[in-house]
């Protein structure tokens, strides 16, 4: 729900480039900046430190942060999703990804990565770069996940 982009759309409808002191001759901020994004946060951190969740959730629904949720934002991002289930996990866990070989010719490599989840499981992923490999790695072990969850 606090992807860059709906955090870059909550800074955008709030005016909230104009608010941050940046050095004399800057260019502008585009609107899809890391920058903003980071802004947001902070502003919803701040609120968090001074007045603990509940001023948090304010601000986070203020922002209209909450209408994110519908668009189902993690779908369609395998490693977000992987990540977002395992640290919501008792303890929480984080995907630990690593590169199993390398194939192919230098000039069209083939990775295949693993994902590891303590407690929870593994699985690899094969593309042509590693950050594809290890989103289907992610991708593999969420199906893997979710036929478990099934019953299948």
């Amino acid at each position: 729900m606090v992807s860059s982009v709906a955090l870059c759309e909550a800074a955008d409808r709030l005016g909230l480039a104009a608010l941050l002191r940046r050095n004399k001759g800057a260019e502008p901020l585009p609107k899809n900046s890391k920058t903003l994004a980071d802004a947001v946060e902070a502003v919803i951190g701040a609120a968090w430190l001074d007045g603990g969740l509940a001023a948090a959730k304010k601000v986070f629904d203020y922002l209209g942060l909450v209408e994110n949720s519908r668009f189902g934002e993690l779908d369609g991002n395998p490693k977000s999703k992987l990540q977002h289930i395992t640290q919501a996990l008792t303890p929480p866990r984080t995907p630990a990804y690593r590169m199993i070989k390398v194939e192919g010719t230098s000039d069209k490599p083939i990775f295949t990565m693993e994902v590891v989840v303590e407690g929870v499981g593994r699985a690899e992923g094969v593309a042509g770069s590693i950050k594809d490999a290890e989103t289907s790695a992610a991708s593999n072990l969420l199906h893997s996940l979710s036929r478990h969850m099934s019953g299948d």
